[in-house]
């Protein structure tokens, strides 16, 4: 394609031949907080028989950074192993802290040395995958369920 074709380089345009492609790709838009035309992508590409779980937990990421978290939850929810931190910011987003709580305090007994610090950085460990306008209300739904931004020694029992 040539410069004189493009007409707006910041709108991306998909062309995926399979549901995987369109499943795996829609993600980044919705990681930089765009997630409107992605939602769309993924309902596509979860019309197949039996979707993977990641198709599921990618949708319902898009629902939760457009500001449907209810619709973020359903879609977690219908995972044979939901994404917790992700559900849990949902739940909290959706009004439901007490679910949220719940779901953290198991996921802490499982991970009691994890962060915010280490959720802002997963799964690299080095770098954020979401922009900063999509990370931060995420971390903040975390830490009101109770996500702390540092190891503490509390988790030894001292």
């Amino acid at each position: 394609m040539g410069a004189h074709q493009v007409k707006n380089i910041t709108e991306p345009v998909l062309v995926a031949r399979d549901t995987w492609t369109l499943a795996d790709c829609a993600q980044f838009p919705v990681w930089a907080g765009r997630p409107d035309r992605d939602i769309a992508w993924l309902v596509a590409a979860r019309r197949e028989a039996n979707p993977p779980d990641w198709y599921l937990g990618n949708l319902a990421i898009a629902y939760y950074v457009a500001g449907r978290p209810d619709d973020a939850v359903v879609q977690f929810l219908k995972m044979k192993e939901p994404w917790r931190t992700n559900l849990i910011a949902a739940y909290v987003s959706a009004g439901k802290l007490n679910e949220a709580q719940a779901l953290m305090a198991e996921f802490r007994k499982d991970y009691p040395d994890y962060t915010l610090k280490d959720d802002a950085v997963w799964p690299t460990g080095k770098t954020p995958q979401f922009s900063e306008t999509v990370l931060k209300p995420y971390l903040a739904d975390l830490a009101k369920a109770g996500l702390p931004e540092r190891w503490s020694m509390s988790v030894l029992g001292a």
